[in-house]
């Protein structure tokens, strides 16, 4: 069979030309037939996967500098006729409103189990790639998410980010993700060819908490 090609097995057969008979009476029986194709089954070479920015990711929100594992982004993982492992994943940024000296490195998470991390190499590399390290199978035509996570850069006298930056960290739709098919054993590459960047974090050496305070009296002197 080639690939992309639909099958359907059935039976056309008039009751007339099929013969049957009991096992215990050894009697003939009548059958009643009905004629028709099976399900339409459809050869696949292997299995394909996109990603997708999840609803779960973050809104834009006010960042502490110095902070670890700050939440910057979710990206959902979908699959297509096979289930699929995630090996590999490249992260990127946007260069017009900050620049790696503003985080140390991205961290991939599956709920609370850390997956791989990416380290830019230089302050002017745009892109960075995470091999998993633990096992991330996005189950056949389903849908999986993983967490983006950064280490923020501290801000103070020989600071290496500045207050107000807009960090916004995703996947690359270059550099791309790959993956093992669990039933064709193939490496597959994702059909996702843009960017998916998070919603910005605009990073901050301090933010403004307001409490409530008891009233000493209520009445007017």
């Amino acid at each position: 069979a080639t690939a992309a090609s639909t099958h359907a097995w059935g039976t056309n057969a008039a009751a007339a030309n099929i013969g049957s008979s009991g096992k215990t009476t050894g009697q003939s029986i009548v059958e009643s037939i009905t004629t028709g194709n099976g399900q339409v089954m459809t050869i696949r070479a292997a299995g394909s996967f996109t990603l997708v920015a999840d609803s779960s990711a973050p809104s834009q929100k006010l960042v502490l500098a110095g902070k670890t594992d700050v939440h910057v982004n979710t990206i959902r993982f979908t699959t297509v006729d096979e289930a699929i492992q995630i090996k590999q994943l490249t992260l990127t940024y946007s260069s017009s409103t900050a620049s790696t000296t503003d985080f140390a490195k991205a961290t991939l998470w599956d709920g609370a189990t850390k997956l791989g991390e990416a380290v830019w190499a230089g302050g002017s590399a745009q892109f960075a790639t995470s091999t998993l390290t633990g096992s991330f199978v996005i189950p056949k035509d389903g849908s999986k998410s993983l967490d983006v996570k950064v280490d923020l850069a501290s801000i103070n006298t020989v600071a290496t980010t500045t207050a107000g930056r807009l960090l916004q960290v995703g996947y690359d739709g270059t550099g791309s993700s790959s993956g093992i098919g669990q039933s064709s054993g193939q490496t597959l590459g994702s059909g996702t060819a843009g960017n998916i960047l998070g919603n910005a974090s605009k990073i901050m050496k301090s933010m403004p908490t307001i409490a409530k305070i008891a009233v000493p009296t209520t009445s007017i002197p």
